[in-house]
């Protein structure tokens, strides 16, 4: 994790900073620490970015039991998600939360 870290905060190619961003969160939210993850991912990401760093944080959060935040960040992912995207799995999280 600290390879990814570093990365995040050094890269001189700055295309790279958002990759890591979402493969520490992942790290951090696989080991245990969610709330780490969402703060990985809070910074405002590149707009190529938006839809797969909206899902993991609603993947968090569904995990986490916060449902309305866990609909929010897949909303957000679905308006992010450019026309040509598969959005299936996405839109199958979403239904799958129950109404609040």
């Amino acid at each position: 994790m600290d390879v990814l870290s570093r990365l995040i905060s050094e890269a001189r190619q700055v295309e790279l900073r958002p990759i890591a961003q979402l493969r520490l969160a992942a790290l951090q939210w696989e080991a245990g620490d969610a709330d780490a993850a969402l703060a990985t991912l809070s910074a405002q990401p590149p707009a190529a970015f938006v839809t797969e760093f909206e899902e993991l944080r609603g993947d968090i959060f569904r995990d986490q039991g916060d449902l309305a935040a866990a609909r929010e960040a897949y909303e957000k992912a679905l308006a992010a998600a450019p026309p040509e995207a598969d959005t299936s799995l996405l839109v199958l999280k979403r239904n799958d939360l129950p109404a609040i």
